[in-house]
C-alpha cells in the first residue's frame, strides 16, 4: 500500500496494492505488457465505467472544504447527466488521463506498457467524426453511456466503425467465430450461450462486489457454481487481519490523528464502525490515501 501510494503519486494505496503484488510475483519474467490505455474506449466513443469514487466529503476537515469551494467541481459525468453537449474530445481531455493515471504509472514503473489502441493515428481519426447533436436520440447522457457500454459487451460494434473487428475478421479462424465479451462474434451474429454466460458474469460481478459474502444472493450464486463466471473471484482483503490492522494502525498514528486535511471526529467514528459498513469503508480508504500520500511526499498539511 505504501509503495502503491508512492508510485501513483499519492492517488491510490489500498486499491492498487494488488497491482504491486502482481508485478512483484512476475518479477522480471516479462518486459512489457499490452494496454489499451483508454485508446480502445476512445475508439468506440465509450468508457469502461461511469461510476465515481463517491467518497463522503464529511471525512474532510471543514477548513479544507472551505478552501476547496473555489476549485472546479464540474465533472464530465455531470455534463452527460445534465444532457449538455458532450463529444469524444471532451472524453479524451477530461476523463481518460486522470481515470487511469494511478494504475498506468504503477505499471509503467515495472514494465514498458505497449499501447496499440492508443496509437495517435487511431485517436486522431476518431476525432474526425462529426459531433452528434445533443438533441439527437443518440446523444450522450448518463443512460446512453451505460447503454452503449452494455451494447458493446453483448452485441459489439458495427464492422464498418470497428478497426478491431475488421482485424479479427481478416485473421479469421476460431478467433473470429468465438464469442467476444458477453456474446457477440467478430465474424457476425451473437452466441446465445455467450449472452447467457455474459448475463451470469454480470450477475456475479454485481453480487460479488456489492453484497457481503454471507448474503443470501451470494450464497445462492456460490451453490449454483456461478462464482467466478466474471473471470475473477472477488476477495475482501480487508477481512484479513494483517491488512485490516495495517490500515487501522496507520489511521490511528500521529500522522493521521494530527492531520489537518481530515475531519478527526468523522475519522474516529468511521474507525469505530469499521470496514463492514460501506460508507465507513469509503471514508477509511480515502483517509488512508491522504495519510500515506503526505507521509511519502512529506506534504505540509498546515
Amino acid at each position: 500500500m505504501i509503495e502503491a501510494s508512492f508510485l501513483s503519486g499519492g492517488l491510490a494505496s489500498f486499491n492498487e496494492a494488488s497491482e504491486i503484488f502482481f508485478y512483484k510475483i512476475l518479477s522480471s519474467t516479462y518486459d512489457a505488457r499490452l494496454s489499451g490505455n483508454l485508446g480502445n474506449q476512445i475508439g468506440r466513443s465509450g468508457t469502461e465505467g461511469a461510476s465515481m469514487r463517491d467518497v463522503p466529503t464529511n471525512i474532510l476537515a471543514p477548513e479544507f472544504l472551505n478552501i476547496a469551494e473555489n476549485l472546479p467541481k464540474h465533472h464530465w459525468f455531470e455534463t452527460v447527466t445534465n444532457g449538455e453537449k458532450f463529444n469524444t474530445l471532451q472524453l479524451i481531455q477530461q476523463e481518460s488521463l486522470f481515470a487511469s493515471i494511478a494504475n498506468f504509472s504503477i505499471g509503467q514503473s515495472y514494465v514498458t506498457q505497449q499501447t496499440p489502441y492508443a496509437d495517435r493515428t487511431v485517436i486522431l481519426q476518431k476525432l474526425r467524426e462529426p459531433i452528434i447533436s445533443a438533441n439527437s436520440t443518440n446523444s450522450t447522457n448518463s443512460t446512453a453511456v451505460r447503454m452503449r457500454d452494455l451494447k458493446h459487451r453483448f452485441l459489439g460494434d458495427p464492422r464498418h466503425t470497428s478497426f478491431q473487428r475488421q482485424l479479427i475478421i481478416h485473421t479469421g479462424g476460431e478467433v473470429a467465430r468465438n464469442p467476444i465479451n458477453w456474446g457477440w462474434r467478430a465474424s457476425g451474429g451473437v452466441s446465445l450461450s455467450g449472452i447467457l454466460y455474459g448475463m451470469l458474469a454480470l450477475l456475479d460481478v454485481v453480487i460479488s462486489t456489492r453484497l457481503p459474502k454471507n448474503s443470501l444472493a451470494a450464497r445462492t450464486v456460490s451453490r449454483l457454481g456461478m462464482s467466478g463466471f466474471s473471470s475473477f473471484e472477488y476477495e475482501d482483503l480487508l477481512s484479513r487481519r494483517p491488512i485490516a490492522e495495517f490500515v487501522y494502525d496507520t489511521l490511528k498514528s500521529d500522522a493521521a490523528t494530527s492531520n489537518a486535511v481530515l475531519n478527526q471526529a468523522m475519522l474516529r467514528r468511521a474507525l469505530d464502525v469499521g470496514f463492514n459498513d460501506r460508507a465507513a469503508r469509503k471514508k477509511l480508504l480515502f483517509a488512508l490515501d491522504v495519510v500515506l500520500a503526505q507521509r511519502n511526499f512529506k506534504i505540509n498539511d498546515g
